[in-house]
């Protein structure tokens, strides 16, 4: 097993001790009066606005029989398939600009925490120390704002590269290719095994690369593999050598190298998913989520035993971001 296996193991456990902080939540909302519409029948409703997932589904069943007649979680959901990050962001500050009581809990990407923080309960008397404590840090750090906690985390992605084994193992050196790509490949490396690859006539890498969030990931991803970060103090650091090394490699894959096609430049993670099935894609850059994502749309536990998942490559002399 390698070493990216079992920090992927313990990442999902974090998960589940995060899953378990989403009915806390729940519960300390209901002591928040001025949050929560009280019907005739006295049933507190407390209306919550996320991708509503099977997970979710999962913990608010839970929750509602648990306070049957009490309180009642009302779930809104948007779509990651109908609404990026920054369509949601947009859409939940029109319904806090105008007052609306149809939202109460609410899920934001963790970058837009400052964003939403002025209509915010501060939540620090409800999480004491000793139960922030059992959060991923990273995770907790992204929900402060001056010094105030105004979120918890509810999950954390994390960029992953899926590919198909039952093409690779065509190689002959499957072996030491997989080994490789399970322990960290640098991207000059890999490159290499797309040379190789080309004649297969496969697309050899594909990655979301519209002008939105997901390709400012790969982005960063790219610029924090070469030990720079995007952010030091109040400045944007976006003219230095490691910046423009790591936008030219993401122009290169589709014009120099040609391992990604055109079309790329179009596409948000669910065009990037559908184009990686159609074509037989070989690699794809994705979420954790992918798989699920791929036996709900496709109905085939089955098929999806061929994908196989591994870090994201990252430039040779520096660290996996």
């Amino acid at each position: 097993m390698t070493k990216f296996k079992t920090y992927f193991r313990t990442f999902y456990f974090s998960i589940a001790a995060i899953t378990i902080l989403v009915l806390t939540v729940f519960v300390f909302m209901s002591l928040f009066g001025d949050y929560l519409i009280i019907t005739k029948s006295g049933v507190r409703k407390i209306y919550f606005a996320d991708n509503i997932s099977p997970s979710h589904k999962i913990v608010i069943d839970r929750f509602n029989k648990l306070y049957k007649g009490k309180i009642e979680v009302v779930p809104i959901d948007l779509p990651f398939e109908k609404f990026s990050t920054n369509e949601r962001k947009e859409l939940l500050i029109r319904y806090l600009r105008s007052k609306s009581d149809r939202v109460d809990l609410f899920s934001v990407d963790q970058i837009w925490v400052p964003r939403f923080a002025k209509w915010t309960e501060p939540l620090s008397n409800y999480f004491p120390v000793p139960l922030r404590n059992q959060i991923i840090p990273q995770a907790l750090e992204s929900c402060f704002y001056k010094d105030q906690l105004v979120a918890v985390p509810l999950y954390f992605d994390i960029g992953l590269m899926y590919y198909r084994s039952d093409l690779l193992k065509k190689l002959p050196d499957y072996t030491a290719v997989k080994n490789e790509l399970d322990n960290f490949i640098t991207w000059e490396k890999f490159i290499r095994l797309g040379e190789k690859l080309k004649s297969t006539g496969n697309p050899f890498y594909l990655f979301p690369a519209d002008n939105y969030e997901g390709l400012m990931c790969s982005f960063v991803e790219l610029l924090e593999s070469q030990n720079e970060k995007l952010f030091v103090n109040d400045s944007v650091r976006l003219n230095t050598r490691a910046a423009e090394k790591s936008l030219q490699l993401l122009v290169d894959l589709v014009h120099k190298y040609k391992l990604s096609p055109t079309v790329v430049s179009s596409f948000k993670e669910t065009e990037s998913y559908n184009y990686f099935l159609k074509n037989d894609g070989i690699f794809l850059r994705g979420w954790p989520g992918f798989l699920k994502w791929y036996m709900l749309n496709k109905n085939s536990e089955d098929a999806a035993k061929q994908f196989e998942i591994a870090p994201l490559p990252h430039f040779d002399g520096g660290k996996p971001a």
